[in-house]
């Protein structure tokens, strides 16, 4: 991250909060390495890239099936959030801290709106995990700063389950 630094400077990383509808209660889909590590689906921007135009390319990249038929089509919706690494460590804030100058990263997190029904193909070594609202809210040790967030920054909308085990609407709570 230091050496890509000093090339390219801020790095720009945007991810997605996928809902589902699993037993009446909202979900968040979450991806899995190989080593157990959670994250939201997303990734770094490039150079001359739209915040929507490299997440559509990530979700594409990494979770669309290989059938073309099968692609889904990611309709990706508002900014939620937006956290910010102020050093060259893990610990990112959901602010920029009024001493630091020269952040490391910016993070932005997206609603995206899912299909009623749709096909996922992660990565060999990954899996896709459906995390419950209620197990990531205030739970920072466990799921990290920006997955026990979450439940905040959707709590402004409002969510439409559809039927179980489908995608769920989200609009913003007048």
């Amino acid at each position: 991250m230091q050496a890509q630094y000093a090339s390219s400077g801020l790095r720009r990383t945007v991810k997605a909060i996928l809902v589902v509808n699993i037993h009446n209660h909202p979900h968040v889909l979450v991806t899995s390495d190989a080593n157990g590590f959670l994250d939201l689906p997303g990734g770094r921007l490039r150079a001359n890239e739209t915040e929507i135009e490299g997440l559509t390319r990530k979700l594409t990249n990494r979770m669309n099936p290989l059938d073309p038929s099968l692609a889904v089509q990611w309709q990706v919706g508002e900014c939620l959030g937006v956290f910010w690494r102020p050093n060259f460590e893990k610990l990112v804030f959901p602010y920029l801290p009024p001493h630091v100058t020269r952040p490391k990263e910016v993070i932005k997190i997206f609603m995206v709106a899912l299909p009623e029904t749709c096909h996922f193909q992660v990565p060999e070594n990954w899996s896709i995990r459906a995390v419950p609202f209620f197990q990531l809210y205030d739970n920072a040790h466990e799921y990290g700063p920006i997955l026990s967030a979450l439940p905040n920054l959707i709590s402004r909308l409002h969510l439409t389950l559809t039927t179980e085990n489908t995608g769920t609407e989200a609009k913003e709570e007048e």
